[in-house]
């Protein structure tokens, strides 16, 4: 059931990217239909809600996780600036997930999963028993859920939440991030989001290296990779940074840059008319 639900909800990122998409509810339905069940073998399926897009509250405009989005669409800082930041329904249910991983972490996973169901429960297991297998027996110290910032004198380029900051027994400083999807993304040391982390531990923790960890607990898969590249990675991000601030810089529409963006959900976007 729980593979069922992970699938429908990914397959409704797809679906959501074409400009006619369809809701969550009619997705859910062609999914049935092809695989050949009925809504009362998958009455598990938890509740959603419509519209699709839920509005939070404004990210940092160079957060790690649209650094991807402004590399590839750099005129999307312009474009999203002033607009509420806004979530897919698949989006809140990774949110969900990262909560209670974080709970389970740190306190007790003893303690903190009587209370979930299965499928909440086999996840959050996996998480930690990833985590404890990372890190080592005895961490000198761990933060979750812990915000990171990249300063240049007393003016914060960007900020973001990393899910694990940890420090192993021997001195050593690790990242893990939680992808609780059913696709892998960039491998780590691709990953723009991973690299603006890291820049910002790098700086705020004096370390010169960061080894950071994706874990797909759905897929039982992980990316590695050990950063001590400080300055080739602090001019990439500067490069993305000032390229997005630059008076007429450049809207390039794409299914990855477009999903999430602002512009987009608000129709404010003149580029993403006619993708």
């Amino acid at each position: 059931m729980f593979e069922t639900i992970i699938k429908i909800l990914f397959k409704s990122i797809i679906e959501y990217k074409k400009p006619e998409s369809r809701s969550f509810a009619e997705i859910y339905a062609s999914y049935l239909e092809e695989n050949g069940e009925s809504p009362a073998e998958t009455s598990a399926l938890p509740p959603v809600h419509e519209p699709a897009m839920v509005i939070l509250p404004e990210d940092h405009p160079f957060c790690p996780s649209v650094l991807e989005r402004r590399a590839l669409c750099p005129g999307s800082y312009w474009m999203e600036m002033d607009l509420p930041d806004v979530r897919t329904e698949a989006g809140m249910y990774g949110l969900h997930y990262h909560g209670l991983i974080a709970t389970a972490i740190k306190n007790s996973i003893s303690e903190s999963t009587s209370h979930l169901s299965w499928q909440d429960e086999r996840l959050v297991k996996k998480c930690c028993k990833f985590y404890r297998k990372v890190v080592g027996p005895d961490e000198q110290w761990v933060e979750v859920e812990r915000r990171v910032r990249f300063m240049e004198g007393e003016e914060e380029l960007y900020n973001g939440t990393t899910d694990i900051i940890a420090c192993r027994q021997d001195g050593s400083i690790v990242v893990i991030d939680w992808k609780t999807g059913i696709y892998e993304l960039d491998s780590v040391q691709d990953n723009l989001q991973m690299k603006a982390y890291v820049l910002a531990i790098m700086q705020e923790f004096s370390v010169k290296s960061v080894s950071v960890y994706i874990y797909y607990p759905n897929l039982n898969k992980r990316s590695q990779f050990t950063f001590n590249n400080e300055s080739e990675l602090e001019t990439e991000i500067r490069g993305i940074i000032t390229s997005s601030k630059s008076e007429g810089s450049q809207l390039t529409p794409g299914g990855n840059q477009c999903f999430f963006c602002r512009a987009k959900a608000y129709n404010k976007c003149p580029e993403y008319v006619g993708y």
